[in-house]
């Protein structure tokens, strides 16, 4: 079978890169002939160009534009070294030629769209049409696999459009439940759930490829919701057990940045930098996905909705692992084989419903 697989691998982003990395991994040892389209979003590539005039029309708020586009002038030399390590890593991938129309998209038999964000629309607005894959003849397979949105995701398309899409795919997953109840009541189609793709693959997989740091003994946040009394907090419990603090930043804010803060990291650097933590404070889902997989103790920062965060605590058996103050913090590590029975069963059904 060849097989296309159409995501957000251009994002410099470390979940982004590193779910294209493990799904297209994962079935190439398949013996499956895979591509990922290399297909180039405009929304998608704006968002992560050094200097693009476009993000000042990216928000509602056109003060936070402003102070968003003068702020990269502050980090230049931190954007072009993470932009080399992105595209260093995407090396790792096996790209199609550049895309960028519909239109010019290669023959396959099977197109899968997903994970990542793919349907939040809010995200790619004006290519809702290729991530839905509306395109290409009848006898294209149409495949979703763990595709995730917010829950407000799906809300600029209409419904009728959305109902004509869906009936169209011959399989159609989703990463978390709440997503699967929306879609659900879209079409007749069945809506499975299933893991997001870095769980497709094993620890020691991981440890093959990332870089790992010169740092020992270190507490490791990695933002991508910045929080000041997060770092306080990790400041004080890293002084308290003599370890470092190391912070990594999902974006570039400058008035964040401290001795010990990393802006211009690369994927298998943070990769690394998860897998020897002795603790890891994070807001960021896929910091949350690699801490299971690499047995780190872990702990979430509540930050908003978290409704991806939260289905993910949840079918670890890990509620309790969301820090809503930092009061109910405390020693106790996780319970990793409890874990892993957890996640099992549903990792198993993953591998299942990419059997072609």
């Amino acid at each position: 079978m060849k097989i296309g697989i159409l995501t957000y691998h251009r994002a410099e982003n470390f979940g982004a890169v590193l779910q294209a990395y493990a799904l297209s991994s994962y079935l190439r040892s398949e013996k499956h002939d895979v591509e990922v389209i290399d297909y180039r979003s405009k929304n998608i590539e704006r968002r992560y160009e050094i200097f693009s005039p476009g993000i000042l029309l990216s928000r509602k708020n056109i003060y936070l534009s402003i102070k968003e586009y003068i702020g990269r002038f502050s980090n230049i030399a931190d954007r072009r070294t993470k932009k080399r390590k992105f595209e260093e890593f995407r090396k790792n991938l096996p790209l199609s030629k550049p895309v960028r129309a519909r239109r010019e998209i290669g023959t396959y038999d099977i197109i899968i769209t997903g994970s990542d964000q793919v349907w939040n629309f809010h995200i790619n607005k004006g290519d809702e049409n290729v991530y839905l894959l509306n395109f290409g003849s009848e006898s294209l397979m149409r495949v979703s696999y763990a595709a995730s949105s917010e829950r407000n995701g799906l809300s600029r398309i209409p419904e009728s459009q959305l109902r004509e899409a869906f009936d169209r795919f011959d399989k159609i997953s989703v990463r978390e439940q709440f997503l699967k109840d929306i879609v659900g009541k879209l079409t007749n189609k069945k809506v499975s759930v299933c893991v997001d793709p870095v769980f497709l693959l094993s620890a020691s997989e991981y440890e093959d490829v990332c870089m790992k740091p010169r740092e020992r003994k270190y507490i490791l946040v990695f933002h991508m919701t910045y929080s000041r009394e997060l770092v306080e907090f990790a400041s004080k419990l890293a002084m308290n057990k003599g370890l470092r603090l190391i912070e990594c930043f999902g974006g570039f804010a400058a008035h964040q940045k401290s001795a010990d803060s990393i802006c211009n990291w690369g994927p298998q650097e943070l990769l690394g930098l998860i897998a020897n933590a002795e603790v890891v404070f994070t807001t960021s889902f896929h910091g949350l996905a690699f801490s299971l997989i690499l047995h780190r103790n872990v702990w979430l920062i509540n930050k908003g909705d978290n409704c991806r965060q939260h289905s993910l605590l949840h079918l670890a058996g890990l509620d309790h692992r969301m820090l809503k103050t930092f009061d109910q913090y405390n020693e106790q590590p996780i319970d990793f084989d409890s874990v892993d029975s957890k996640l099992a069963p549903v990792i198993k059904e993953s591998k299942d419903f990419l059997r072609f």
